[in-house]
């Protein structure tokens, strides 16, 4: 697994990618601090909704970046990098 994770860094980021200092994988669901039973269950990948995470007096000030949060393609990479863009957009509206 670290040899096609370190493979697709080179693709995107270039040869320097290729020489990782160090290699860490952990599993979350592990964690007794971030994961729940529900969480360890395997429940289904999540859908893409349009129902806000955050909702009432959190959200003027809280904004979700995680891919799961994401309106499109929740679970994956593209999520991610959608759900940060908007979590920048809502912050920058907020601070202007």
């Amino acid at each position: 697994m670290s040899a096609a994770c370190t493979a697709q860094l080179v693709r995107l980021f270039g040869p320097e990618a290729g020489r990782p200092r160090k290699t860490l994988i952990k599993d979350w669901a592990a964690d007794a601090l971030t994961a729940t039973a529900e969480d360890r269950s395997g429940s289904a990948h999540p859908s893409a909704t349009s129902v806000a995470w955050v909702t009432g007096r959190w959200s003027e000030c809280l904004s979700l970046a995680g891919s799961e949060a994401s309106p499109i393609e929740p679970g994956f990479m593209a999520g991610a990098v959608e759900a940060a863009r908007q979590a920048v957009q809502e912050v920058t509206g907020r601070l202007s």
